[in-house]
């Protein structure tokens, strides 16, 4: 079942797409504008329901027993998990390839739902960024408006501005660590374990400060076809299942990994 956030979350992308179509384009509206308006905003509710409603909790029949080498033992739930596997405390589970604890999903953004997550962050920005476009068209030209139309919609459109700010300030941050194959957890580590960055954390994950020799960095396009899988599907939120060459340079990245830290 949907958490609460996930449907305030829901209806508020409705009700601010209602009030750009119904409202802002009710005059100068094109078919050209509108279908991107509402693909776009389609595209941003089909990731979001999809990234909330997936989950990379460890599962423990994905383990064999003939690969427990390369596996360590959670000191939490005590169960076997798989190389950049972390427990989270808020969920209580262990998590795939675990990025963060979102409280807007409901859970973990992990390996299952990262690519949805990152999709999410994107449509959002561009869903935003309409929003804005044409609100400032119908504050330059009110026509018959009224000053508290205009006030208000100045109010509105400066709030999304916020927002769209703060959204794309994290899809900057994601796709750069995709472009690394680094999570925001290794990111924070290697922080930790900089002598560079020793007494203050980066606020912002510049490219200088990403793990120089990661062991799970692939290449750009290897890394990106591990999050989205192959090229036409990157701007989908599905996983696809059949990715060969992204699992099996993932595979190999994490083996590598593996053996260097054991």
């Amino acid at each position: 079942m949907f958490k609460l956030v996930v449907v305030v979350v829901i209806l508020y992308v409705l009700l601010i797409h209602l009030w750009h179509i119904q409202y802002l384009k009710q005059e100068d509206a094109t078919v050209n504008s509108n279908i991107f308006s509402n693909v776009a905003v389609f595209l941003l509710l089909w990731s979001y329901i999809k990234c909330c409603t997936t989950d990379s909790f460890v599962i423990k029949r994905n383990i064999r027993d003939s690969e427990t080498a390369s596996y360590h033992t959670c000191s939490i739930c005590h169960h076997r998990k798989l190389p950049r596997t972390h427990h989270c405390r808020k969920c209580n589970r262990c998590v795939v390839k675990m990025d963060h604890h979102c409280p807007w999903v409901g859970h973990c953004v992990g390996e299952r739902n990262y690519k949805h997550y990152v999709l999410f962050l994107m449509y959002t920005t561009l869903s935003l960024f309409d929003v804005i476009v044409a609100s400032v068209k119908r504050i330059v030209t009110p026509n018959d408006w009224s000053n508290y139309a205009i006030v208000f919609t100045a109010t509105v459109a400066l709030a999304q501005l916020v927002l769209m700010c703060s959204v794309g300030y994290l899809l900057v941050w994601h796709l750069m660590q995709c472009a690394h194959n680094c999570t925001t957890i290794e990111w924070y580590q290697n922080q930790k374990n900089s002598r560079h960055h020793a007494s203050k954390l980066a606020t912002f994950p510049w490219p200088k400060t990403f793990p120089i020799k990661s062991p799970y960095d692939g290449g750009l396009y290897s890394n990106f076809q591990q999050v989205f899988g192959r090229y036409f599907l990157w701007l989908v939120p599905i996983i696809d299942t059949n990715n060969e060459v992204g699992t099996q340079s993932g595979n190999e990245n994490n083996n590598k990994a593996t053996k260097n830290i054991v």
